[in-house]
């Protein structure tokens, strides 16, 4: 079956009164939902022909119980779905920005941090210009800037490993906390940052 499509399950006869009489352990998974989610006369029907098929039709009270699991288990599909969508606090995590002289010392500290778990994810920028004083000079390199995702406890951790990895005398390690993120994202940086 495929996702479902927005309907008005408060519609006379639709699907909501037809779970309503039918249904009350499917009325309380679709009542808080409102408008959120629901299924069109072409899922419905779907519904229906499976269940003609697998119930027999004078087993009215079987081919009930039947729909109703089918569709609380549709709808608890659908709930968790939203669930992973929804915005969530992050606020033990971090981003980290690294630069690096050029893409391949950037690709090789970007590696060595994902493999020791130290960051879930690291994303390379090239084509950075940077200008900074540098022993009383002002200078201009190009560059390459590493974005790093992290947990708070691991940025101590992390920093040792880019300066032991970096060319630079005085290599740029800054954080930033992440306020919200959405939670299917930050559950996978959650499980590729475990110690």
């Amino acid at each position: 079956m495929g996702p479902f499509q927005t309907i008005d399950l408060n519609a006379p006869g639709g699907v909501r009164d037809y779970f309503e009489r039918y249904g009350s352990s499917i009325s309380r998974v679709i009542k808080p939902m409102n408008n959120a989610m629901g299924w069109d006369k072409k899922t419905v029907k779907l519904i229906h022909d499976e269940m003609r098929k697998e119930v027999p039709m004078e087993k009215r009270a079987a081919r009930l119980e039947w729909r109703n699991e089918r569709l609380l288990k549709l709808a608890t599909h659908k709930l968790m779905q939203e669930d992973k969508d929804r915005i969530c606090d992050a606020s033990e995590f971090r981003v980290v920005w690294v630069t690096a002289p050029d893409e391949k010392e950037g690709t090789k500290m970007a590696s060595a941090l994902v493999s020791k778990k130290l960051a879930a994810c690291v994303n390379i920028v090239p084509n950075l210009v940077s200008i900074y004083s540098w022993k009383g000079k002002i200078e201009q390199d190009k560059e390459v800037l590493l974005m790093i995702k992290t947990r708070a406890s691991l940025v101590q951790e992390l920093s040792k490993c880019v300066e032991a990895l970096h060319p630079y005398d005085c290599p740029e390690v800054i954080t930033a906390t992440l306020d919200q993120g959405r939670k299917g994202y930050i559950n996978w940086l959650s499980k590729n940052t475990e110690q």
